[in-house]
């Protein structure tokens, strides 16, 4: 099996009709600053509005570093004049916490989640809410948004990295939001997405922060606002090769039906996990709250593992993931070093529902064995 047509949780499955060729319009050897491909730049950014639905008024802006780097670039330069609630709720919502707290030592309150209890939702509207909307590393999710106020002084901060083309999004509890192109459509990494609702743009043309922030998050010159940014141009050389990649994964999310259709292909994905964890006595999800299992990246645990200590349960895990990736079945899908000992599974759109059932057959074998 081939990695282009592999089942990966990470990254994650080109999209079924995916071939080099595809890549042959791309703008290579040219400017990024040249007019052909500031055309393409800022089509991109306004495709990816178009499929995710996300009100005209919204801004989006492509940036370096993935998601961590449009997230960091939203941290450093809009957190500071409010009380900021950080949840955490896996090991990336984690680390933005941290930023918050040990190094812009900005105001906050923090409160974790656990598989046991997922965390209370409740929303001061006073305050600025940074949280991830689905945790890749913990296999839960929020349940919903309708504890978040649509009437509110504080931004909602979100990071959408697995939740952006598979999941709905609600722009109404949505000020802020960082994403990559790679995981919901399965494009290349490296560069990442910001979007500003109108408030959001409001906070960054009235805010300075204290710190200095680096050159290459900077959406402000001169104490004004970048425009150029959510029109294409970007704060360094992007790829045009990537940028190509990703504009045929948008070909493709659109052609196939757009953001309802990759929406459907998840839960269809998950509902494949789903069923096989009703008729599983060996398998469970991460969590037992059913609500906020999560439908894009559920993490599954072997219950026969559970007086084992950790390092007993990660070398379980780490020998089955490797023995089904020499096999060639599927790939990288061992959870997270740093979080729970699981195999985390990815239901995005671009996944082959098949592959699916044949790592989940796999891996019930070996539990037998075992």
């Amino acid at each position: 099996m081939s990695f282009i047509s592999s089942f990966s949780s990470g990254p994650t499955r080109k999209n079924p009709h995916w071939s080099l060729k595809k890549l042959e319009g791309a703008i290579l050897g040219r400017s990024h600053r040249s007019d052909v491909a500031l055309n393409k730049l800022e089509a991109l950014t306004l495709k990816t509005r178009t499929l995710l639905e996300a009100p005209e008024d919204f801004h989006f802006a492509i940036m370096p570093g993935s998601a961590t780097g449009a997230i960091e670039a939203a941290l450093w330069q809009l957190l500071g004049p409010r009380h900021v609630i950080a949840h955490s709720i896996d090991i990336f919502s984690n680390i933005w916490a941290s930023n918050v707290v040990d190094e812009l030592k900005i105001p906050a309150t923090v409160y974790q989640s656990t598989h046991e209890h997922f965390l209370e939702l409740e929303h001061d509207p006073e305050k600025d809410l940074l949280l991830t909307l689905n945790g890749t590393t913990s296999g839960i999710m929020y349940p919903h948004m309708d504890w978040i106020k649509k009437d509110r002084e504080g931004l909602v901060m979100m990071d959408l990295t697995s939740a952006a083309f598979c999941l709905p999004l609600d722009w109404e509890k949505i000020d802020v939001a960082g994403f990559s192109w790679q995981k919901g459509l399965g494009s290349e990494a490296a560069h990442g997405m910001l979007a500003l609702s109108p408030r959001a743009l409001e906070r960054l043309a009235a805010y300075t922060p204290s710190w200095p922030v680096p050159r290459l998050f900077k959406l402000k010159n001169n104490d004004k606002i970048n425009h150029g940014a959510f029109k294409g141009v970007t704060l360094n050389t992007p790829s045009m090769l990537c940028v190509e990649d990703y504009l045929v994964a948008l070909e493709w999310a659109e052609n196939i039906g757009g953001s309802e259709e990759l929406y459907q292909r998840t839960l269809e994905n998950f509902s494949i996990i789903e069923n096989f964890i009703k008729n599983s006595s060996l398998f469970a999800f991460s969590t037992e709250q059913y609500d906020c299992v999560s439908r894009v990246s559920p993490c599954l645990i072997n219950k026969n593992l559970a007086d084992l200590n950790l390092p007993e349960k990660w070398a379980w895990y780490k020998r089955i993931g490797k023995m089904i990736e020499d096999e060639g079945l599927a790939y990288d899908f061992v959870n997270h070093a740093l979080s729970i000992p699981a195999f985390r599974l990815w239901c995005g759109p671009t996944m082959n529902p098949n592959d699916i059932k044949k790592l989940l057959e796999r891996i019930h074998i070996e539990a037998l064995r075992d």
